[in-house]
């Protein structure tokens, strides 16, 4: 039995950004909202330790989601710290939900926890108008709480700030990598930050799977073949899982629709999902050792592990 790699829990639907390059806004997350119980939550972290006794792979309290749109988040990341052995913690957000208290108390989580993890901001815009037309939510918020945020980790964890520049087809852009290091470097020397440990991260953004919804952009749906004379391989079917605001087991980070349910945690061990016959199948499927469904998930994939 293979130590789990990464986990990502989301432990509630929602999300306030409405990013034109993300499927999020006609997924099926936006049409079922909802948040998960205490006791599926301390459930998942039981079955993680169990499964994995000497984890150490990576734990992202967020799936398809903003993690901070749940009020409990920074005690629910201190609890997997608490319940696992030694976990990587890593958080994505947009920040423009944050608190000042709530950054200090993240700040105090990742203290316990020695400094092992990260924080990925995403910030997908050089200028307020940019920002907005692209994310659909306050620039001013997100920049405060961002300023905050890396001045009071100063230096002492990494933060990647992230900028979707251009889709990774090449067919739709946003903004230049320069134009987003330059706008942040700025920023940075004027608000007297540290570049140390702070990484300025352009996003090459993908489909999501052929999720995304975007007249401007006429990407390919389909982008390989997968069956037995075509074989495949991903990472997210190697020692990774996904699971839901419901306790279900999803395919990977690209599925926005709900289309690939491979277990449920309510219900199941971990170690019984990936023992499944659904498991099994669908690892044969994503790798090419049986057919698979016209537009399965991976063969619309266009960015190989997510």
């Amino acid at each position: 039995m293979a130590n789990l790699q990464c986990v990502q829990v989301q432990t509630t639907s929602v999300c306030n950004a409405r990013c034109t390059i993300c499927p999020y806004k006609d997924s099926w997350f936006i049409k079922n909202p909802g948040y998960m119980s205490d006791e599926l939550y301390v459930k998942i972290l039981d079955d993680i330790a169990d499964y994995d006794p000497i984890f150490f792979g990576k734990f992202c309290p967020y799936l398809c989601n903003e993690p901070l749109a749940d009020k409990n988040i920074v005690q629910r990341l201190d609890l997997a710290r608490q319940k696992l052995a030694n976990p990587y913690l890593e958080v994505s957000t947009n920040l423009a939900l944050a608190t000042r208290n709530q950054i200090d108390d993240l700040i105090r989580v990742f203290e316990r926890n020695g400094f092992n993890g990260r924080i990925m901001v995403s910030f997908h815009g050089t200028n307020e108008e940019s920002y907005r037309k692209t994310m659909g939510i306050s620039y001013e918020k997100a920049m405060c709480n961002a300023i905050y945020l890396i001045g009071q980790f100063d230096s002492r964890l990494p933060i990647y700030l992230h900028c979707a520049t251009v889709s990774r087809d090449g067919l739709y852009s946003l903004t230049t990598d320069d134009e987003f290091r330059k706008f942040w470097e700025k920023i940075v020397v004027l608000r007297n930050l540290k570049f140390k440990n702070l990484f300025l991260y352009p996003l090459k953004f993908h489909t999501r799977a052929g999720n995304v919804n975007l007249d401007e952009w006429k990407y390919k749906k389909i982008v390989r073949d997968i069956g037995p004379d075509n074989r495949f391989d991903c990472p997210r079917i190697h020692n990774h899982l996904h699971v839901i605001y419901t306790g279900e087991v999803i395919g990977c980070c690209c599925d926005y629709q709900h289309e690939v349910i491979l277990g449920d945690l309510t219900k199941q061990s971990i170690k019984e999902v990936f023992n499944s016959d659904k498991w099994k199948n669908w690892v044969k499927m994503v790798t090419g050792e049986i057919e698979s469904p016209p537009d399965f998930l991976c063969k619309r994939c266009s960015w190989v592990g997510g």
